[in-house]
């Protein structure tokens, strides 16, 4: 057997690749809980299951449902079976519910979903596993939204979009990237331990408006997931219906806001009207200059890589006040 041949060997029977047996601080490996739900995708579905398995991750419980195929879907999940905690194949039960099902046979502290035509980025474990033990009064995090395209190429990063639950109150929710978010089970328990399984469309964004009322979300400045871009997305195929549930998500999340809250958004919706103004002068600056309190509250907590000291750390983005 040669060196490459060797190498593909390795990742596929799931052997520790990149990771010791420990983390570098001697501690173990937290346990990270990733559910796909599948339909319909046998021409992506191995795919996303190899970006998930071949990391090589010490602690992964990877959990795989198949809602009723009729493609040959369940066939390709099969071949990676000795990877996963659990796969099975059940009556079609929709999206949400089959996320519930697998959530709850989950174990992990660190938990996500990835849907089966989407795929994680080789590294992303390690750095998910990194960020939550340095940090542990971070309770979720998303990357930087990335797109693959039809045949699994990274075509798009998308370094700007950035959001919180400010953000979320001013109809600005378009989009945190599921494929990008990972959280810790307690939030998920503070926040009801469950998808809201009257949404079809938008279940991950009424999920986040009820851990915004809980946690902060918290910025990486690395790419952990992507969004893959074909015609046979739901998401594409009901656009205004997405963006119907994901307004009714907001409007629940208003009505629960406490009054600080809503006060600083109607300072902001104030604020983003001015934006004829920012022609003239720079608006954002005055207002950090005039309300810096505002401009700290509203601000997006980001963590970077310090390269000069080999570790994560923490630091504020500024709210986009005029978009």
């Amino acid at each position: 057997m040669g060196d490459q041949e060797k190498q593909t060997a390795d990742v596929m029977v799931n052997r520790p690749i990149a990771y010791g047996t420990a983390m570098p601080d001697g501690s173990a490996w937290p346990r990270i809980s990733i559910v796909t739900p599948n339909y319909n995708y046998a021409h992506y579905v191995g795919d996303t299951l190899y970006s998930v398995i071949s990391q090589g991750y010490p602690n992964l419980e990877y959990i795989v449902i198949d809602d009723g195929s009729t493609d040959g879907s369940y066939e390709e999940i099969l071949k990676c079976k000795p990877w996963l905690a659990h796969c099975e194949r059940q009556g079609n039960m929709g999206q949400a519910r089959t996320l519930n099902k697998g959530f709850a046979m989950s174990s992990g502290e660190i938990m996500a979903w990835l849907n089966s035509d989407d795929k994680y980025l080789p590294w992303t474990f390690g750095v998910v596993a990194e960020i939550f033990r340095r940090f542990p009064e971070i309770e979720w995090i998303t990357g930087i939204p990335t797109s693959w395209d039809c045949i699994g190429r990274n075509v798009g990063v998308y370094q700007h979009i950035r959001k919180n639950i400010y953000s979320f109150c001013l109809d600005r929710y378009g989009w945190i990237q599921q494929e990008s978010v990972f959280w810790r089970r307690s939030l998920w328990e503070k926040a009801g331990g469950h998808i809201d399984e009257t949404f079809k469309f938008q279940i991950d964004c009424e999920l986040w408006t009820r851990f915004f009322m809980h946690a902060k979300l918290w910025h990486v400045d690395c790419c952990l997931g992507g969004y893959r871009s074909h015609a046979g997305t739901r998401s594409n195929r009901n656009i205004e219906d997405t963006h119907q549930e994901a307004l009714k998500a907001v409007r629940a999340l208003r009505a629960k806001c406490d009054q600080r809250v809503l006060g600083d958004v109607r300072i902001l919706r104030m604020i983003s009207k001015l934006k004829a103004l920012n022609k003239v002068f720079n608006v954002e600056s005055l207002v950090r200059r005039l309300l810096p309190g505002l401009s700290d509250r509203v601000a997006y907590p980001r963590i970077v890589w310090a390269g000069e000291n080999a570790r994560w750390q923490k630091e504020n983005m500024p709210f986009n006040l005029i978009e």
